[in-house]
């Protein structure tokens, strides 16, 4: 090999190892933002499943309370009918 090419080489042996040295670093920095998502959507399952529970309780609270004060307004209602005409 004469002297350019050795220089070729060089130049393109140490750009190869740059070019290494930075995909190791972009794929150890990738992996470590995977772990923040993935930790983020664990916690927004769980939150998610927490506010269904929550509205599934008030949905199933909400039906007997409406029953009651529809009962409560009858009442009011007959109660004010029944002292009007006395």
């Amino acid at each position: 090999m004469n002297t350019t090419e050795e220089v070729f080489f060089i130049i393109l042996s140490v750009s190869m190892t740059l070019l290494c040295i930075f995909l190791i670093a972009a794929a150890i920095y990738v992996v470590g933002i995977l772990k923040q998502v993935k930790k983020v959507t664990s916690r927004a399952e769980e939150v998610a499943e927490s506010v269904e529970s929550a509205a599934d309780s008030v949905r199933a609270a909400a039906s007997p309370i409406a029953a009651i004060k529809i009962i409560a307004k009858i009442v009011e209602r007959a109660a004010g009918i029944n002292k009007k005409r006395r």
